[in-house]
């Protein structure tokens, strides 16, 4: 009876349920878009089996007086094996490393491809980490120094229809400077990794045949020993304990023979490395923000349901002279407000499955809806839209029930002004928030237009970035620059080690006078190698000192220009002619000349 009532009601007052059904609508499909986002974030890595029980070990260092964590928390390369030597809780281990060596160039027959993907692990790392083989044992397919397993994608590349099991490939890569020669052969298949996986690769190679790049027996973590560690715990091993052990441990091994730095290491869940502090928060935010989205579409709906109340004023006397008690109407309205949620949820899937390419683009994922694969979601979605139904028709129902059959037929169906006060409190609320919503987008698009628009500090505009292979000489470099410069439309050219604002070198660099063991003096830089004409193709402006020059061939090798920061934190009255040495805390690669001060311009 009470369905019945409530579509005849919907039918009669079409223009108001449309604006209740499409209001609750786009609401719950906002509050389902976030749901979403933050599904995947919570679910990142978590497809391993154990996943509850891997731990990422990591380093951190005693500089100035404070332990700093790495980024990249990396660890010397012996922690892993040992720490299974060494603690009963750590059953298994794995290592991988993510930079075997940059810009690897792979070629088979006439494809030829730089390939960023590539890593290396040991050989048990399809044990211990559950990424689905198309082909292969994961016991052996990386036994073979000369192994490499490659993803659907990369057979596809490279093979076609073709099984690539067999196939070899020849890879040249540079570490430090240094050409390395790779000839491998592919021993297995694997799916396509994840986009809801920390490790991002498509091309893994055994972790034997690195031995020429990393010395998997030294502690050293500077500077090409340092691999990601993975810990397998057992079931009722404690992280905490093992935590303190760890903390202390391997105190000889860790520290250098110079005594320059301390080191202690620390673990992590698997399910911290993606979601850090950082992204913790950001999923809070967005989490409230979707819950406020779809507080106000049901303050909408109840706001205009009790608007509506003097209109069904006489149908509430009417039914309640009859017979009908207040429990009565309360569960109709209610029912009411459940129906319109539940036919607002079939516009949700539609409008949610229109707007995830839009939603996609938003925040840089890939998401997928799969609303009839996914009996969790459709719970989800079903729950939602009751929740919503019931929480958007409890105030109208309660307020219209009270409504007093002799009030009514006198024409005094106001109610109490305590039930006015809350009304207002709504609309008030409601409006308030809508406001700081778009007051909130207005800052954002500002903010967007500001970061678009900004003067950077060099010219960013007309720039065309071409990226070469590493293994050129300088004489090809220059000839290609010269062939590039006849080209009446092209105004200048020159060729850098990485863009001004990513991949940058970090180097540690301190004055001459200063020892490796002066901690406080110790400074990470970030360094850009470039050519004679880079500040000038790019505008960067010299506010002291010099520029590269020809007349001073040493420039390239042996000098250095520096920003105001840098002159700053070095605490320099005189920076020109200072000698700075640049390299690792035990001496570096070399020392530089500090010809020039460059105005800031922004690297980041």
């Amino acid at each position: 009876m009470t369905g019945g009532m409530a579509l005849r009601n919907m039918q009669r007052q079409k223009l108001f349920s449309f604006i209740n059904i499409s209001g609750l609508a786009i609401g719950i499909a906002c509050c389902l878009l976030v749901l979403l986002f933050i599904q995947h974030e919570l679910s990142y890595d978590m497809f391993h089996k154990n996943a509850d029980c891997i731990y990422k070990v990591g380093t951190k260092m005693l500089i100035r007086d404070s332990w700093r964590r790495f980024p990249n928390s990396e660890t010397a390369s012996p922690v892993g094996p040992a720490m299974v030597d060494e603690f009963p809780e750590v059953v298994n281990t794995v290592r991988v490393t993510t930079n075997v060596a940059q810009k690897v160039l792979f070629r088979d027959k006439g494809n030829s491809f730089y390939e960023d993907g590539f890593y290396a692990a040991d050989p048990n790392f399809f044990e211990f980490f559950k990424f689905p083989l198309v082909s292969g044992d994961p016991k052996t397919v990386l036994d073979d120094p000369h192994a490499i397993v490659i993803t659907e994608e990369i057979a596809q590349k490279y093979f076609g229809r073709e099984d690539p099991i067999g196939k070899t490939f020849s890879a040249t890569g540079y570490r430090s400077r240094n050409q390395i020669n790779y000839e491998f052969t592919v021993t297995g298949v694997m799916k396509n990794i994840p986009e809801n996986s920390h490790l991002q690769f498509n091309i893994l190679g055994s972790l034997l045949g690195a031995d020429s790049v990393y010395d998997l027996l030294n502690w050293d973590f500077w500077p090409v020993a340092s691999l990601h560690t993975y810990v397998l715990l057992g079931e009722n091993s404690s992280s905490a304990e093992l935590q303190n052990k760890l903390w202390m441990s391997f105190e000889n091994n860790l520290k250098r023979s110079e005594g320059s730095y301390e080191q202690r290491l620390f673990i992590e869940p698997l399910s911290a490395v993606h979601r850090t502090p950082e992204v913790t928060k950001y999923i809070y935010v967005i989490f409230t923000i979707a819950l406020v989205i779809l507080l106000i579409a049901c303050i909408n709906f109840t706001n205009l349901s009790t608007a509506r109340s003097l209109t069904r004023a006489k149908e509430i006397g009417i039914r309640k002279v009859v017979g009908a008690n207040r429990f009565q109407l309360i569960k109709q309205f209610i029912g009411e407000s459940v129906l319109f949620s539940l036919c607002a949820f079939v516009i949700v899937l539609i409008l949610a499955k229109l707007l995830l390419p839009v939603f996609n683009s938003l925040v840089g994922k890939n998401l997928q809806l799969e609303i009839f694969r996914d009996p969790l979601f459709i719970a989800a979605s079903v729950g939602i839209a009751l929740f919503v139904g019931v929480l958007s028709g409890s105030y109208p129902a309660l307020f219209i029930s009270a409504f007093k059959p002799v009030s009514v037929f006198k024409g005094h169906s106001k109610s109490g002004s305590r039930r006015h006060h809350f009304k207002n409190i709504l609309v008030v609320f409601q409006y308030a928030v809508s406001v700081f919503f778009i007051i909130g987008t207005i800052i954002t698009y500002n903010q967007m237009h500001f970061i678009l628009h900004k003067d950077l500090g060099f010219d960013r505009e007309q720039i065309l970035n071409i990226s070469l292979s590493e293994k050129l000489s300088k004489d090809q470099l220059e000839t290609i620059k010269y062939r590039i410069a006849e080209n009446p439309d092209i105004a200048n050219v020159t060729y850098s080690s990485s863009l001004p604002f990513s991949g940058r070198l970090n180097l540690f660099a301190y004055p001459e006078e200063v020892t490796e063991r002066d901690l406080e003096k110790l400074i990470l830089i970030d360094v850009i190698y470039c050519d004679y004409d880079f500040m000038a193709t790019l505008g960067i402006e010299i506010i002291e000192g010099r520029d590269f020059s020809r007349e001073h061939p040493s420039d390239l090798t042996e000098a250095f220009i520096i920003n105001e920061p840098a002159a700053e934190a070095y605490n320099l009255d005189s920076p020109l002619g200072r000698k700075i040495k640049y390299g690792d805390t035990g001496g570096g690669f070399g020392i530089c000349t500090v010809i020039g001060i460059m105005k800031n311009f922004h690297n980041e």
